[in-house]
C-alpha cells in the first residue's frame, strides 16, 4: 500500500467512500519529508535559512502554527525551567521513572511511563489544562457582567456538591477553583521567580496573568482556605500570549522531562530493586481474606 502525503482542508465528517480513500493516502497540513531533499514542517522548510534553532520555537510552531518572538520564547522556556521540571524522585511522576531506573528498565521506557503519569486528575495536566480553561471562562463571563466573587462562589459550592456525591477524598476531579490550593503547604516557591522574570520580558501584565492573581486576592477576601499555586500564572502568561487552553495543554505534555530524565539517570546507577523496596508484611492488603480451595 502506498502512503501519499497531500494537502487539503481537513473534514471533521468522512463519508465511506473518503474512509476507503484514506486506505491509501493521508492528507495533512502538517509536514512532508522529501528523501535526500528537504523536509517541510507547517509550511516551512526546516532546510533553508533562516535555520530554526530553538527547539522550544518549533515544538510551539508544531502545536499552533504560530512563531513567536525572542521574549516569548524566553518566557515558554521559562515556563518549564522555573515551574515544571524538578529532578526530585518522590515527586509523583519521576517516583516511575526512578522505578523504572532501579529496575534496570531503558531510558525510553522510563521516561515515556512518567511522562504518561503526568496525565493525572489531581497533579500535572489535567488541572493545568482546567486552569487554563477557568481563566478563560471567567474572563468571558466577567466580560458579560458577571461578578468575580459570585463566580468563583458558585465554582465552590458545586467543587463541595461533587464532593458529598463522590464521598471524601474519593473520584476527586479538578472541577471547583483549579490551580487555588497546594498540598501540604500553602506558599509556592515558584511563583515569585517566574513572575519576576516575566516582569523583565514586560509580559508580566496581559489580562489573564493579571485574572489569576485577582481570583487569589479574592478567595483571601472570601476567607478561603485556597491560595495560588504556580498553575494560573503559567496558563495566564501563556493565554496572554494569545493561545488558547487546549495550546497549552500541548505546551505541557513534555514540560516535566526534564525533571524526569535525571531521576531516572540517577536510579539506573544504582542496585537493582532498592528504590521504594516495600516488605511482604508491609503490604496493608484489604481484599478478600485468604481462602482455600475446594479439591
Amino acid at each position: 500500500m502506498a502512503l501519499f502525503i497531500g494537502s487539503q482542508q481537513l473534514k471533521n465528517k468522512f463519508s465511506i467512500k473518503e474512509q476507503l480513500n484514506n486506505e491509501c493516502y493521508w492528507f495533512t497540513n502538517i509536514g512532508k519529508w522529501e528523501p535526500s531533499q528537504h523536509i517541510i514542517y507547517r509550511k516551512r522548510n526546516l532546510h533553508k535559512p533562516p535555520y530554526e534553532t530553538s527547539w522550544m520555537s518549533l515544538l510551539l510552531y508544531g502545536i499552533t502554527a504560530k512563531q513567536f518572538n525572542h521574549r516569548q520564547i524566553k518566557l515558554f522556556e521559562a515556563i518549564w525551567t522555573l515551574s515544571t521540571s524538578y529532578p526530585e524522585p518522590r515527586i509523583w511522576n519521576n517516583r516511575v521513572a526512578s522505578l523504572a531506573g532501579t529496575a534496570k528498565s531503558t531510558g525510553a521506557l522510563g521516561v515515556s511511563a512518567a511522562t504518561a503519569t503526568s496525565e493525572a486528575i489531581i497533579y500535572g495536566l489535567q488541572p493545568l489544562y482546567a486552569c487554563a480553561s477557568m481563566l478563560t471562562d471567567i474572563h468571558i463571563a466577567l466580560h458579560k457582567g458577571s461578578l468575580l466573587r459570585d463566580l468563583l462562589s458558585e465554582r465552590i459550592l458545586k467543587s463541595k456538591q461533587t464532593k458529598r456525591r463522590s464521598g471524601s477524598g474519593k473520584n476527586r476531579s479538578v472541577a471547583g477553583i483549579p490551580g487555588y490550593g497546594r498540598p501540604l503547604i500553602k506558599k509556592d516557591e515558584r511563583i515569585t521567580p517566574l513572575l519576576d522574570l516575566a516582569h523583565e520580558l514586560k509580559l508580566d501584565k496581559g489580562e489573564y496573568t493579571r485574572l489569576a492573581i485577582r481570583i487569589d486576592q479574592q478567595l483571601r477576601d472570601m476567607d478561603s482556605t485556597l491560595s495560588m499555586n504556580i498553575a494560573p500564572i503559567m496558563a495566564g502568561l501563556f493565554l496572554d500570549q494569545g493561545l488558547t487552553s487546549k495550546d497549552f495543554y500541548y505546551f505541557c505534555i513534555l514540560c516535566f522531562s526534564a525533571g524526569i530524565m535525571p531521576c531516572f539517570i540517577d536510579a539506573v546507577e544504582q542496585p537493582q530493586g532498592t528504590f521504594f523496596p516495600i516488605q511482604c508484611k508491609n503490604i496493608n492488603y484489604q481484599g478478600v481474606p485468604h481462602r482455600k480451595w475446594k479439591k
